[in-house]
């Protein structure tokens, strides 16, 4: 299951910041996650690319609207980190 990130962390980082203020992505760790392979018509929420077959895909709900969100693994992941390091400053 390729995890590879599909931008570099230089770019996505500030993506996901500033998704999160436009309130675009919550910052919330999710209760439930579906992990798996993409079927290529799932968008990323970080980096508003394609998930592939061959990519690892995770879905949440977000927990504002129970809206789907759909990442690659390494864009989740840049995900989880910014809103941990935003709820430990609260």
């Amino acid at each position: 299951m390729p995890a590879e990130p599909v931008c570099p962390e230089s770019e996505l980082l500030p993506r996901v910041q500033q998704r999160i203020n436009d309130g675009r992505l919550p910052v919330a760790m999710p209760a439930l996650i579906s992990a798996g392979y993409g079927i290529g018509t799932d968008v990323c929420r970080v980096c508003d690319r394609a998930i592939s077959a061959e990519q690892a895909m995770y879905e949440i709900n977000d927990p504002r609207n129970s809206e789907p969100l759909t990442f690659h693994f390494a864009c989740y992941v840049i995900w989880q980190r910014e809103c941990a390091r935003l709820s430990s400053r609260r």
